[in-house]
């Protein structure tokens, strides 16, 4: 199976402020009020709250679902407009509450509906980065074995020759570097990833072994998949620019899964020593030059019960307070707090909107699946 994906997506606007420095705030927290309203983040997020960190310069930042979403100004500086970030994770769990409470949300839209931050206030609006990615699931590949056949071949990328009037290719000479566990690849980075100025990006990775070990989003489908190879495009500055106005020109998901073909192979094209396409590139330009509908339709959210026990076991800190009860208290003490526990959640615990509209949808599947904690066995 191969699919595309838009993973990361983050977005600048400059508004057309022409007050004194002093207003600048109040206007930078109108502009943030108003993305808001178009984009319902507080209404389709968990939980918000403003944060004391800085994030990319900017020092006034709103964090949604412990940053997986931040919408951000700078108090001082308006040259640095109003920045929105949604990470794969956020954007993922974003879209697929908006579904679930029947106010879904396609890519295509969610770029609109930030655009039309320019009907109220002027400016500029773009996307100022967008990570692209194509999955191979099943498909047999191998990021190791990629490594080893990159050795021996080159990447090409799509240019535009002024002399001849027409798009060619030419060798990208950009870094290969990876990381490998037990001396065997796992993830292959063409490019500079250190260097955050770097307008492009490709890495490829293992998908199965990174869901798998983080238990994400995808942790499931990662379980049962023999192999899942990742190919995470990423574009920054005037590549993420053009690409935001790419978007707006889709008006589907077709058009979209054919856009982000073709941006990748614009950029990154395996050619063996003799000359030939790999196979892998042969697949990419087919979809980029044909009507499929390869995008990632069903985006998941990681709030079901697997991840979530994950989540108990090993991030929320419980397992650290038990410790630090075991060591402090006589031996019954982790009974007796279960048994708080269950006294707490029988007299006093109320179900959530979203807990009810969770059981609603899932109760009977989930009915059918193994508990959470023979799972992750």
């Amino acid at each position: 199976m191969i699919q595309a994906d838009i993973d990361e997506i983050s977005f600048v606007c400059l508004t057309g402020f022409s007050g004194v420095w002093l207003e600048y705030e109040s206007h930078a927290i109108a502009v943030a009020d108003k993305l808001d309203e178009l984009l319902q983040l507080r209404k389709y997020t968990t939980h918000y709250k403003q944060t004391e960190q800085s994030f990319a310069g900017y020092n006034r930042c709103i964090d949604f679902d412990n940053f997986n979403i931040l919408l951000c100004y700078h108090s001082d500086l308006p040259n640095m407009g109003i920045y929105l970030k949604f990470s794969g994770q956020g954007l993922k769990e974003y879209m697929k509450m908006r579904d679930e409470r029947g106010a879904p949300i396609s890519y295509i839209e969610l770029v609109q509906q930030f655009m039309k931050i320019k009907d109220y206030f002027g400016g500029e609006a773009r996307v100022s980065k967008v990570d692209f990615a194509i999955d191979f699931i099943d498909e047999g590949l191998n990021v190791d074995h990629i490594h080893k056949e990159l050795q021996q071949s080159s990447i090409q990328s799509v240019v535009f020759d002024k002399k001849s009037n027409k798009l060619n290719l030419r060798k990208n000479n950009s870094k290969i570097s990876t990381h490998a566990v037990n001396n065997e690849v796992q993830t292959i980075y063409v490019g500079s990833r250190k260097n955050k100025g770097n307008s492009l990006l490709l890495r490829i990775y293992d998908k199965k072994i990174e869901q798998m070990s983080k238990r994400g989003i995808f942790y499931l489908q990662a379980k049962e998949s023999s192999d899942w190879v990742r190919f995470e495009a990423s574009f920054r500055q005037k590549y993420a620019n053009q690409i935001g106005e790419d978007i707006l020109q889709c008006s589907n998901n077709q058009e979209l899964a054919g856009l982000i073909f073709r941006r990748v192979t614009d950029k990154y094209q395996f050619y063996h020593e003799t000359g030939e396409a790999w196979i892998i590139t042969k697949v990419m330009l087919a979809y980029a030059n044909n009507d499929f509908d390869l995008l990632q339709a069903n985006p998941t959210r990681k709030n079901d019960l697997v991840t979530t026990y994950y989540y108990l076991l090993k991030n929320s800190g419980l397992e650290s307070f038990m410790f630090k009860l075991q060591n402090i208290y006589d031996d019954p003490v982790i009974d007796e707090f279960f048994d708080a526990v269950k006294q707490h959640f029988k007299n006093e615990y109320e179900p959530s909107k979203d807990t009810l509209s969770f059981l609603s949808k899932n109760r009977e599947k989930l009915l059918h699946e193994p508990k959470p904690w023979k799972q992750l066995k």
